[in-house]
This record gives structure tokens, C-alpha cells and sequence, in this order.
């Protein structure tokens, strides 16, 4: 499930990308390989959690309680399209998936949208037989088509066996004899050929052959973004094997608390201890934050994209809360803190959290130059907070 979400978010800017590229009808090969190249982050500020993280979280959330799957793939998807446009200014769903949530079409997609949701149900059940049976069911709701059907079991079939600890090998000629999938592509002909295609039948195999390609978890979302097309969804499916194969690192899963909102995270967390693993997302700063009284669950979900985390060793002034303005109007907030390993660390955050979330209450208003003010109410904080610790 963690697979999934990671390589949706951190796929979703490069999907973006992928879009444009399809309207000029121009593969850019030296682009999309760049994500090769370990120093580029995986996590941008321009990322963003999509529909696939969204309707991951709603089976997710259909197993932690009725099984209803169609109900909750509405529930979430009604949601989501409540708060309008993304962030990249489009529809949260395709239209066909629109019009379904509104029940004005019935599911006979063939789309990747039933596989890249699918991973839970290979993580909650221990027996193949309820794998595919459950996989169905939650197929059949928006996807009620031989193709979606055969995509989605062929995911949950590599999360299983990857899972149980079986072989690249087996796994390969398992779905390539079962399924009709033919794995055997080749990495670099796809970087340059690949092209953007939401069917499943030219998606799904793309995306277990890049996970049959790689070496580790990160590996396999670089791989599986560099050869294009639907990059978020794509990588959603690979990472969600690599998961249970590989395993994820700490440090990228403590990202995901920037990007996910709270019913999501808690989704996650209930999920993880269902199945008898530890609870994933801690997000202790934003629990640090509601003891310090600095907290406001909309601003969280504002800022959480917004901020950056710099080295603790940077000097003082490079940390700060920046207002952006347009036309005199507070438009957006950029934050810059320290990553938290001491207790000067604290201090600046408490200090810059201050300041965002008076801002943030602030936005969409004539912005009014209160320095002094703000400063004073920032220091307050931090003493505020000095004194807790020293009773």
C-alpha cells in the first residue's frame, strides 16, 4: 500500500509532464531518463498525492470494515471531487471515473485505475484463492471488463508471491503463462518509445516489468517513472510490489507525512496494524505541533507541500516564513525550517510554524507589513515552550 501511495506522489509531476509531451507528440528521451540519476530527489514540491493514492486509501478502508468496495470507492471519490480542481488544475478522476461516481455510467472500463488501487487486498489476505476472489470484487464496481479483471489479479498475483518470498523468475513466467503478458521488453527501447496510454493491457505489463528490472524499492519507482507515459500510475503498480519484495526505506516514508492528508495517513496507520505491522506514518511534527498549540488541521494540509526542509548546520537567516503577494493580495506562504535534530531545531520550527499559520489565516486578505507584532507573538511561542520543558 505504501509502494503504491509513494509512487503515485512521486510520480504524479512527471504524469503531468508526460501529458504535455503527448499533445506535441515528442518523446523527450535525455528527460525522462534524468530521473535516473540519484541525486534528484524523489520528493518535489510540486508533487502531489492523486486519485490513486485516494481510491488505494477507500479498498484500504473497505477491508478495515464492510467489504463494501463500491461504496467506499463513492464515498472517496465524491470527496475528493467536492474540493474541485487538483493542484495542477484538473479533474481529481478521469471522466469516464466521474461519471460513474455520479452514476451516470456503468463500469465497463478497461482502464490501469482498477490495478494501481489494488494492493491492500494482496497485503490483508494470506490465501490466493481470497486474493483473487476479493481482487474481483473490487474490480467489478468501475471496471467490469476482461481486461481490467485480468490486469488487476495479475498485480495482486505479484504482490502475493512477492510477498511469500518467490522469485523474480517464478513471478515472471507465473503472470507471463497466466496472464498472456509479455515481459520481455526492453528498458531503453521503452524510454524512448513508450507512450502515454491509461489502458491496462499496455500499461500493467510496462509497469511489473519495471519492477522485474530493478534492484531495489527506489529503483524500481525511478525505472518506472523513466520510461514515461502514465508515470504516476505506473509507478504506483511497480512500487507496490517492491514493497513487500524489497521493503522501504524509513526516510521515504517519513516524506509521505508532507503530502498525505490526516484521513489518509490514518487509513494507512489503521491498515499497517490490521495486518500486524507497526503504524508507518508517526507524523510526530504534526503531533508536536498540536501540543505547542500551533496547529490547524487545514493549515497542515496547506502547508505540507510548502514546506523545505533545509540542513539543521545552515545559519540562522536562512530559515524564515515568506508571504508571496499578487497585486497586494497574500497569495501563498513558503516555509523554510530546519530538519529537526536538536533543540535549536525546535525552537526555529516553533518560531516559523507561528508565523505560517498566522499567514495562513491571513491568505486571500490585503497583506498588512506587522513585523514587530508577528516577531513578538513568533518569541512568545518559543518561551511559551521553553517553560513547558523546564516544569
Amino acid at each position: 500500500m505504501l509502494g503504491a501511495i509513494i509512487g503515485d506522489i512521486v510520480g504524479s509531476i512527471y504524469e503531468v509532464e508526460e501529458v504535455k509531451t503527448l499533445k506535441n507528440k515528442e518523446i523527450d528521451y535525455k528527460k525522462r531518463i534524468k530521473i535516473l540519476n540519484k541525486r534528484i530527489p524523489l520528493f518535489k514540491k510540486e508533487c502531489s498525492y492523486t486519485d490513486d493514492t485516494v481510491l488505494t486509501a477507500a479498498i484500504a478502508k473497505a477491508l478495515l470494515s464492510d467489504r463494501d468496495y463500491e461504496k467506499h470507492l463513492k464515498e472517496f471519490g465524491l470527496k475528493e471531487i467536492c474540493m474541485g480542481l487538483d493542484k495542477y488544475g484538473r479533474s481529481r478522476f478521469g471522466e469516464g471515473f466521474c461519471h460513474w461516481l455520479q452514476d451516470y455510467y456503468v463500469g465497463e472500463s478497461y482502464g490501469n485505475g482498477c490495478a494501481m488501487r489494488i494492493s491492500a487486498i494482496a497485503n490483508y489476505y494470506d490465501n490466493l484463492d481470497d486474493v483473487i476472489e476479493e481482487t474481483r470484487k473490487a474490480t467489478y464496481p468501475s471496471h467490469n471488463h476482461e481486461e481490467s479483471y485480468k490486469a488487476s489479479e495479475a498485480v495482486a498475483i505479484c504482490i502475493y508471491f512477492a510477498k511469500n518470498k518467490k522469485s523474480k523468475e517464478f513471478i515472471k513466467n507465473y503472470i507471463e503463462t497466466n496472464y498472456g503478458y509479455d515481459l520481455k521488453f526492453n528498458l531503453e527501447d521503452l524510454q524512448k518509445n513508450y507512450k502515454f496510454t491509461s489502458k491496462a493491457k499496455d500499461s500493467i505489463p510496462q509497469a511489473i516489468f519495471c519492477f522485474l528490472e530493478s534492484d531495489n524499492f527506489e529503483d524500481t519507482i525511478r525505472k518506472s517513472i523513466s520510461i514515461g507515459g502514465d508515470s504516476d500510475t505506473i509507478a504506483a503498480i511497480a512500487g507496490s510490489i517492491a514493497e513487500v519484495y524489497y521493503g522501504i526505506d524509513k526516510d521515504l516514508i517519513k516524506r509521505l507525512e508532507y503530502y498525505l492528508p490526516e484521513y489518509i495517513i490514518n487509513i494507512v496507520n489503521d491498515f499497517y496494524k490490521t495486518i500486524g505491522k507497526e503504524e508507518p506514518l508517526k507524523n510526530e511534527v504534526k503531533e508536536f505541533f498540536k501540543q505547542e498549540n500551533i496547529y490547524n488541521e487545514k493549515y497542515f494540509d496547506f502547508i505540507r507541500t510548502k514546506i523545505k526542509t533545509l540542513p539543521s548546520e545552515c545559519p540562522l537567516d536562512w530559515y524564515g516564513c515568506f508571504p508571496l503577494l499578487k497585486e497586494g493580495i497574500l497569495n501563498d506562504i513558503v516555509l523554510l525550517v530546519p530538519e529537526i535534530t536538536s533543540e535549536r531545531d525546535i525552537l526555529v520550527n516553533i518560531h516559523e510554524h507561528t508565523h505560517a499559520l498566522e499567514l495562513f489565516e491571513e491568505l486571500g486578505t490585503v497583506y498588512e507589513d506587522r513585523t514587530d507584532e508577528r516577531e513578538n507573538k513568533a518569541t512568545e511561542m518559543e518561551k511559551i515552550y521553553k517553560k513547558r520543558k523546564s516544569i
